[in-house]
């Protein structure tokens, strides 16, 4: 089997744009993430308990929209070039739902060469939106991309 490669350090410009097709939030997705991460709030998984709270029902945990937003990063465009996220910065503006569509899209803000000139850091400035276009997260991330 061929492996196909993701974009390398050399290949990306500040001002690069990456949009993403939206993801579904589904409530197993929200459950399966308190499963794996071990986070249990009941504004997770309780739909009764969530209905009495400022946000009148279940969401999902902001880390989990965090995931959906950097997961086409890995898995699409960088794809065995990514070798390391060294941070990570977000901002939840708006909380997310099952039946909610998460778009992502990636910019890339900022490049900085590695030590020894064999690709380098770079740092993306990430929004996601609902399928109604608001935004839900805002953040960065700095990742090291190989040449």
């Amino acid at each position: 089997m061929d492996t196909i490669l993701g974009k390398t350090y050399s290949q990306l410009n500040v001002g690069d744009t990456f949009a993403f097709p939206p993801v579904a939030v589904t409530a197993e997705l929200i459950d399966a993430f308190a499963s794996l991460t071990g986070d249990h709030n009941l504004l997770h998984v309780n739909e009764e308990f969530a209905r009495s709270t400022r946000f009148g029902g279940r969401i999902a945990h902001g880390m989990l929209t965090a995931s959906l937003a950097l997961a086409p990063l890995g898995d699409e465009t960088f794809n065995g070039t990514a070798l390391a996220m060294t941070g990570s910065a977000w901002k939840f503006r708006k909380a997310v739902r099952a039946g909610d569509q998460v778009a992502t899209t990636a910019v890339v803000s900022a490049r900085e060469p590695g030590k020894k000139g064999a690709g380098g850091k770079v740092t993306f400035a990430i929004t996601a939106c609902d399928g109604a276009g608001e935004k839900v997260l805002e953040g960065e991330a700095v990742v090291i991309i190989r040449d």
